[in-house]
């Protein structure tokens, strides 16, 4: 039951990190020659929120209820042979992990900065970064094996 939940959440929820972090992307590149404001800034901040809150929802399954992690975590050397198991203990929380240090980044490089330009260009790469990096370990629907719903669990 708390796995149903959590995954629902921690579902639902990407689409709040997705919308949040491609918008301050979107941002970024829209507004490269404009000055940098406090609506940037607190464009950063929210898509680096919506970031840290999906990664405690996925840390909260990945050590939690997950039957996809307890399966890897029981046998760790089988796992990495199943393409499934090995997406779920590795490629997903890695990737996932690396875009929230991405949004990190982004918000620390752009708070030392000085000139508006060079701002939103650390903001578009890093955030770009992160977007690519969720865009690649996102389960979408169509791919072979790790595929899952738009909407697991509801």
């Amino acid at each position: 039951m708390a796995y149903t939940w959590l995954l629902a959440l921690h579902s639902l929820w990407r689409w709040v990190v997705v919308a949040a972090v491609v918008g301050r992307l979107a941002r970024a590149v829209g507004y490269r020659s404009e000055a940098y404001t406090a609506t940037d800034k607190r464009l950063g901040l929210a898509a680096m929120i919506a970031l840290d809150v999906q990664l405690l929802l996925g840390f909260g399954l990945y050590a939690g209820p997950s039957p996809a992690t307890a399966a890897a975590f029981a046998d760790v050397g089988a796992a990495m042979k199943d393409a499934s198991l090995r997406f779920w203990l590795v490629e997903h929380t890695s990737m996932m992990t690396l875009a929230v240090v991405f949004g990190h980044v982004a918000n620390i490089r752009v708070r030392r900065l000085t000139e508006d330009a060079a701002k939103h260009r650390a903001a578009a790469i890093f955030f770009g970064l992160a977007v690519l990096c969720i865009a690649l370990a996102m389960p979408w629907p169509f791919r072979a094996v790790i595929g899952r719903p738009w909407f697991p669990g509801l």
